[in-house]
């Protein structure tokens, strides 16, 4: 196997290779990792992730180095955590935990790995008479920088309870589905910075997921 590094110029890491894949075990806080082998799929029960709390979506970036656990299980107005899992070798681990805010539900990579996109629920899905209560939510935008790090990069208000979320094939845009106001918003992202365009879009129903154009 050919080193990370050469005594050249470094070597860009290889693609992935459709070996393996991590679920999210949401009522145990953990990450599960599948192999694949053609079309026969196993689980081995050693080989989980814990992930703070109630892990909700993950992503992988495109060189297949490491995937990012999203969780939503801290509730009320305390924030929730993004967990950096490296995803290669036999052993994939934790190696880093960032909070982008509360209720990080939407989550997804751009598809050219430079940027992690959630939408925080923050209040939007609390009772009239919580305390904690917002109109709207909040899109974050981080950076993946080397080891994975996050690093919030810009932030943008969404509508009430923003769920979906999704990537333009090139990168530049963001679209977010808000479930209560059954409206879609589109940003585009210009050096980490979200910047709506146009107006929201109405939608005919309340939409609960999106997705972009598979990798």
């Amino acid at each position: 196997m050919t080193s990370r590094w050469s005594r050249r110029r470094p070597q860009s890491p290889s693609p992935p290779d459709g070996k393996r894949a991590f679920v999210c075990l949401n009522l145990v806080n953990k990450i599960a990792v599948l192999t694949i082998d053609g079309q026969k799929v196993t689980y081995d029960k050693a080989l989980d992730i814990p992930a703070a709390v109630t892990p909700y979506n993950i992503d992988i970036t495109p060189d297949g180095k490491y995937a990012i656990a999203s969780n939503t299980g801290a509730q009320k107005n305390n924030a929730d955590a993004e967990v950096i899992i490296e995803a290669e070798g036999p052993h994939p681990h934790v190696i880093d935990i960032m909070t982008p805010g509360i209720g990080p539900e939407g989550f997804t990579i751009s598809p050219n790995g430079q940027w992690a996109v959630t939408a925080l629920l923050l209040g939007t899905t609390a009772k009239p008479d919580d305390w904690f209560k917002t109109r709207g939510g909040e899109l974050v935008v981080m950076s993946i920088g080397s080891g994975g790090k996050l690093t919030v990069t810009g932030r943008a208000a969404l509508g009430a309870v923003p769920e979906g979320i999704a990537i333009s094939p090139n990168s530049e845009y963001a679209y977010v589905g808000n479930y209560a106001d059954k409206d879609l918003q589109v940003f585009q992202i210009t050096n980490g910075k979200p910047v709506q365009v146009g107006p929201n879009l109405k939608l005919p129903g309340q939409p609960a997921s999106m997705r972009g154009v598979a990798r």
